[in-house]
C-alpha cells in the first residue's frame, strides 16, 4: 500500500509538470519570480525559526519550515474550480505561485531523501543533488523536443487513444525510475516527464488519460497518511495539534498578504490570496513521513505536524470562504480609485466599461499581454466581486465626467464595452 501511495505523489507531480513550461515562467514571471520566492522565504524562515526554538536540528527545521511554506495544489485548484475563479487575476496568480512552490517541493523532496548522512557533508550533498537535477532538467527539455513529440505524432497517426494511456504511463514510470537510479527522487522524474510532454500539442490528451490513475493513487496516499495517525496518541496531544494548525494558517495568511502587497497587489486581492494559500501541503506529509526526518524531530512533533497539516487541508474551504467575505467587505468599503488603477491611468491604457463576464475575458487577455487597463463599474455587486478577484477597477458611472477625467481619457488606447 505504501508503494501505491508513493505512486500517487508521483502522478501528482506528473500532472503538475504537464502545466509547467518555460513559456509559463515568461508569462507569469512577476508571480513566479517575485511573489512566490518572497512568500516561500518569509514563511519558510518563520517556520524554521519556530522549529529551531523547539529543539529541531537546523537541517530538519529548514526542510520542515520550507515544506510548511508550501500550499496544497490539489485543494487550491479544486477551490478555484468550484468558484469559477481560475481565469481571474487572483486565480491565475495563485496558480503561478503554486507551480513555483511545486518546483521548490521537487528539490525539497530530493534533498530530504538524501538527508541522514554525515551532517558535515550536507552542503556538498546539496550541490551534488542540484547538479544532477539541472542535468536531468536539460535532458528532459531535449527529450521533450526530439523524442516525446515525434513519438506522440506517430501515436496520433494510429488513432488509438488507449495507446496514449499506455505510453504516458510508461513515460512517467520510466522517468521516475531513471531519476531514482541516480539517487534523485521519484517525484523529480515524474515532474520532468510531465514537463517534457507539456510542450507538445498532446498535453491535454495525456492529462485526461492519466487523470483517473492519478486520482485513485493520490487517494491511496491520503489514506496511508490517515492510517499512520495514532489516534490514541493524538487524543492526548489534540490541543497541540489544533494550536499548530492555527499557527500555520494564521502565519501563512499574514505572510502571503504581506508578500502580495509588496508586489503591488490591492488590499482586497491580497487578502483573498492570503486566505486561499494558507493551508498546509501534501508535500509536508511526505517530508515528515521520511524516517530520517521524523526520527530527528524531538518528542511527538512528527505526529503533531502531520495531524495539524491534515486539519488545515480539511478547514481550507471554510477559511477561504471567510477570506472571500473579508475581501468583498474591504472592496465594498473602498469604492474609490484604487492605487493600481490610478497608476495604470498614468500610462496609455485600455478602458473597460462594465465588468461583465465578457469584459473579464478581455481584461485577462490584456493582462496576459502586459497591456495596462482600467475598468469602470457602477454595479456594486460586480465591482466588489471584480475588486476582490484582483482586477484593476474603479467604482463609478461612466457618465460621470469628473470620474472619467481621473482615469485619463486622453491616454486611452482603446475602449471595451462590457
Amino acid at each position: 500500500s505504501h508503494f501505491l501511495a508513493d505512486l500517487g505523489v508521483v502522478f501528482l507531480l506528473f500532472d503538475i509538470g504537464l502545466h509547467f513550461s518555460l513559456r509559463e515562467i515568461s508569462t507569469r514571471r512577476d508571480d513566479m519570480i517575485g511573489l512566490a520566492p518572497l512568500q516561500i522565504i518569509l514563511c519558510g524562515g518563520a517556520f524554521a525559526g519556530i522549529g529551531v526554538a523547539f529543539g529541531f536540528p537546523w537541517p530538519v527545521a529548514a526542510l520542515v519550515g520550507v515544506s510548511l511554506a508550501l500550499s496544497s495544489t490539489a485543494v487550491v485548484a479544486r477551490i478555484l474550480s468550484d468558484r469559477n475563479q481560475p481565469g481571474c487575476p487572483m486565480g491565475r496568480s495563485a496558480t503561478a505561485v503554486l507551480v513555483a512552490q511545486d518546483i521548490v517541493a521537487i528539490f525539497l523532496l530530493t534533498f530530504a531523501a538524501s538527508l541522514g548522512g554525515d551532517p558535515n557533508m550536507l552542503g556538498m550533498e546539496a550541490l551534488i543533488v542540484l547538479g544532477k537535477a539541472v542535468l536531468a532538467l536539460a535532458l528532459a527539455i531535449l527529450a521533450g523536443r526530439f523524442v516525446v513529440r515525434p513519438l506522440f505524432e506517430s501515436l496520433a497517426a494510429t488513432g488509438n487513444r488507449e495507446t496514449f494511456t499506455v505510453v504516458a504511463l510508461f513515460i512517467v514510470l520510466a522517468a521516475s525510475a531513471a531519476t531514482a537510479r541516480f539517487d534523485l527522487s521519484l517525484t523529480l522524474g515524474a515532474f520532468l516527464a510531465g514537463m517534457a510532454v507539456s510542450d507538445t500539442p498532446y498535453r491535454h490528451v495525456v492529462q485526461n488519460e492519466v487523470k483517473p490513475f492519478a486520482g485513485l493513487l493520490l487517494g491511496l496516499f491520503f489514506m496511508s497518511v490517515g492510517m499512520g495517525v495514532n489516534l490514541p496518541a493524538m487524543a492526548t496531544i489534540w490541543p497541540a495539534v489544533l494550536l499548530t494548525a492555527l499557527v500555520i494558517v494564521i502565519l501563512k495568511t499574514v505572510v502571503v498578504f504581506a508578500a502580495a502587497r509588496l508586489n503591488g497587489w490591492a488590499i482586497p486581492g491580497a487578502t483573498q490570496l492570503g486566505f486561499l494559500l494558507s493551508q498546509g501541503s501534501e508535500f509536508t506529509l511526505v517530508v515528515v513521513g521520511i524516517a530520517s526526518i521524523s526520527g530527528a524531530m524531538p518528542g511527538n512533533w512528527a505526529g503533531v505536524i502531520t495531524a495539524a497539516v491534515a486539519v488545515t487541508l480539511v478547514a481550507a474551504p471554510i477559511w477561504t470562504l471567510l477570506g472571500l467575505h473579508i475581501a468583498k467587505m474591504l472592496a465594498e468599503n473602498s469604492k474609490t480609485i484604487a492605487t493600481d488603477a490610478a497608476d495604470a491611468a498614468e500610462e496609455e491604457h485600455v478602458l473597460i466599461f462594465g465588468m461583465t463576464p465578457e469584459a473579464r475575458l478581455a481584461a485577462d487577455a490584456l493582462r496576459d499581454n502586459h497591456i495596462p487597463y482600467v475598468a469602470v463599474e457602477a454595479d456594486p455587486e460586480r465591482f466588489v466581486s471584480a475588486a476582490s478577484d484582483g482586477y484593476t477597477i474603479v467604482f463609478g458611472d461612466v457618465k460621470d465626467a469628473r470620474l472619467m477625467e481621473t482615469v485619463g481619457p486622453t491616454r486611452v488606447r482603446a475602449i471595451v464595452l462590457g
